[in-house]
Order: C-alpha cells, then structure tokens, then sequence
C-alpha cells in the first residue's frame, strides 16, 4: 500500500511539473481575471500552456502507464478549457484536435489503456466505466 501512494505521489507531482498552474484564460489570452474551473479543486490553464505541456511529456523518458496517467491529465485539463472557452483552432495537443470530441476520444483512449494495464480487476472496471462515461455522444 505503501508503494502504490508513494507511486501516485510521484505521478502527480510529475503532472505538477507537466501542467503549469497558471489560470485558463479566453482565446484572445486579454490576461483578465482566472474563470472558475469546471471541476472543483482544478485550475485551468491555456492552450498555449497545455501545449508546452504535451511539448514536455512527449520528451520524458517514462514507463507506458506513467505516459498513459499524465497524458489523460494533460488532455483533461485540455477538456475543461474546451468547455470553458469552445474549441481551439490551429494546432494539436497530444495527437488529437483542441476540439470536445477528440479531446474526449483520447481521453477514452487513454483510460482503456490504463485498464488494460491496472494492477486489480476493480481499477480496471472503474477504468473502463470511466472511458465509457467520457466517450463523446453518437445518434445510434
């Protein structure tokens, strides 16, 4: 049990460094006041800035599931810009358009390759419920 904190300590402090904690501000970057996060406890930050991000993490020599954990946060914080402020144009974050719907297919893609990976069938199941939950909509 141990290892495993000491495991998600070290994962979130490498998102520390990863994402900067500046706040999230509109398209036209007017530097104004920071909007409120869409999920409580996160600060939102640009889309210049979760670029920079995407710029680091793709040159860190870390393992597939460390990857995969940082990289769901990145295209996360990406998510609730979107939301906050519409899509962004110009530009890719991590692969995939700075638009809902890709931003949500890769963060499903994400999620099912951390439960592929998930030490326990419970964190798997709750991997798997969670990409189903952040797949974007279809009409069928």
């Amino acid at each position: 049990m141990a290892l495993r904190y000491r495991t998600l300590l070290a994962v979130a402090a490498a998102a520390a460094l990863v994402l900067t904690g500046t706040a999230c501000s509109s398209a036209g970057g007017s530097g104004g006041p920071a909007t409120t996060p869409s999920r409580p406890g996160t600060a939102q930050t640009s889309p210049d800035d979760l670029r920079q991000a995407g710029t680091r993490l793709a040159k860190l020599k870390l393992d597939a599931i460390r990857a995969e954990l940082l990289t769901a946060e990145i295209l996360r914080a990406a998510l609730d810009c979107v939301a906050a402020h519409g899509p962004q144009s110009g530009g890719r974050l991590l692969g995939y358009e700075f638009t809902d719907r890709s931003l949500r297919l890769g963060l499903e893609r994400c999620y099912r390759a951390q439960a592929r990976q998930a030490p326990d069938q419970h964190r798997r199941v709750k991997l798997v419920d969670l990409a189903n939950y952040i797949r974007p909509g279809t009409w069928t």
